[in-house]
């Protein structure tokens, strides 16, 4: 026989072994994870950054509309750039120099600063407007024409008096409704006489003295304010002479979140009344470490 041996009945591991094991198996955990891990971060962040600038890029685009349909010379922005308003216009059209076929009453009339001139509540248009339904009534909109002095347009809005010769422009007072027929050539009716003149002592020249001869409806102010880390759009609120005049503000809806105000502005140079302007529009949005920043350039014809 065999002599009998217990060698194959202690047979294992050591605990040298299994702590090499273990040493190893958790190197091998921490690789796969870090694999795992960073592309997931990665990808997180690229989403971030994605979403960052899509909010960016629609608030952008937002502004650059409401600047491009607003009333000519009506933009501007306060000292700390972080303030844009203008008036919002839901149409325009123009109105006639030569009395339309049976109905030579219906010209636009300016009177001037003698006492003699009571006011015109009806004119014809060439056409019609194409933007706004017809027959269209409101009392919650304003005529505009010859805009092209900001300061007296917000004044004028605020109060609706001239002070001197060079406001020569026309803003139907808040409260007047406005009236517009759907025949061919539209006339615009307004529930009362309006003192539709220039400050002046003479009687102005239809051909001469408002230029291009443009109607603007328009229906309130439009502010976007960068506030509380927020870009807040304020509508359909009062004319004010002040930027942002939070006592006038309407309606108001928020279009991007994680804004830094301090690093976004809205600028704006005037040009003339005859020369274009530029609206420079820049955004900086910043989340989780990640911060982005677009920046957009607007062209304003101020011709109105």
């Amino acid at each position: 026989m065999m002599p009998y041996s217990n060698q194959y009945y202690y047979s294992g591991f050591t605990l040298i072994e299994m702590i090499v094991v273990i040493v190893i198996s958790g190197i091998i955990a921490i690789s796969i994870t870090n694999i795992i891990v960073h592309p997931v971060e990665g990808y997180n962040d690229l989403q971030r950054r994605a979403e960052l600038v899509d909010s960016a890029e629609m608030t952008l685009q937002k502004i650059a509309r409401d600047i491009r349909r607003a009333l000519p010379n009506s933009i501007r922005t306060d000292a700390s750039t972080t303030t844009i308003d203008m008036i919002n216009t839901l149409d325009a059209g123009i109105y006639r120099f030569f009395p339309p076929p049976g109905s030579a009453d219906n010209l636009l009339e300016f009177g001037y600063d003698d006492g003699s001139f009571s006011g015109d509540d009806h004119f014809t248009l060439y056409g019609k407007m194409k933007q706004i339904s017809l027959p269209f009534s409101s009392d919650s909109v304003q005529l505009v024409i010859n805009s092209i002095n900001t300061n007296d347009i917000y004044s004028q809005g605020d109060d609706n008096t001239r002070s001197s010769s060079t406001e020569n422009y026309v803003i139907t007072p808040p409260g007047i409704t406005v009236s517009i027929d759907n025949s061919t050539d539209s006339i615009i009716t307004l529930s009362s006489p309006v003192f539709l003149t220039p400050f002046s002592s003479t009687t102005p020249e239809l051909s001469t003295s408002i230029q291009g001869r443009r109607v603007f409806l328009t229906n309130g102010g439009i502010t976007y304010k960068c506030e509380s880390n927020k870009i807040n759009r304020y509508s359909e609120h009062a004319l004010s002479s002040t930027i942002g005049n939070s006592g006038t503000i309407g309606t108001s809806n928020t279009l991007s979140a994680h804004v830094d105000c301090t690093n976004t502005s809205f600028t704006f140079n005037p040009g003339s009344p005859l020369r274009g302007a530029l609206a420079t529009l820049k955004i900086t949005l910043s989340d989780q470490g990640e911060t982005i920043t677009l920046l957009q350039q607007v062209h304003v014809g101020n011709t109105p």
